[in-house]
């Protein structure tokens, strides 16, 4: 019993370092980004495992599976909601996209292999008590 508190305390801490955007490994990063320096956040949308920031669907982060774009925490749609807080806001100039965290985003969401890690690792750590 002691050994998966541990193994869940870990894991919470994680999960809360990325949720609140403390933990992240560019390291590891999947996605790459389609051009140019410095985006404008126009229309969000995804596609073909690339999330577009533009109407035309130009200009985007491309390695972003299907899994990673659709989780959601708190009844948010978390890489959408990220993108559209940095699109423009009534008479305030155009913000860039902030590239950075964004890419390790994924990464860091384990969305390579289309599933949630968190929900996964806790599981087999149950399971294996």
């Amino acid at each position: 019993m002691k050994k998966l508190f541990h193994g869940l305390s870990a894991l919470g801490n994680e999960m809360v370092q990325l949720h609140l955007l403390e933990a992240f490994s560019l390291k590891k990063a999947n996605t790459s980004f389609i051009v140019p320096a410095k985006p404008e956040v126009e229309k969000v949308s995804w596609s073909d495992n690339t999330v577009w920031i533009d109407k035309a669907q130009s200009v985007g982060f491309k390695g972003v599976p299907e899994a990673v774009w659709q989780y959601h925490v708190g009844g948010y749609q978390v890489c959408e909601k990220w993108l559209k807080d940095r699109g423009p806001k009534k008479g305030k100039a155009r913000p860039h996209a902030e590239r950075g965290g964004y890419i390790a985003l994924p990464e860091n969401r384990g969305g390579t292999k289309g599933d949630d890690p968190d929900t996964k690792e806790i599981d087999e750590l149950s399971r294996s008590m």
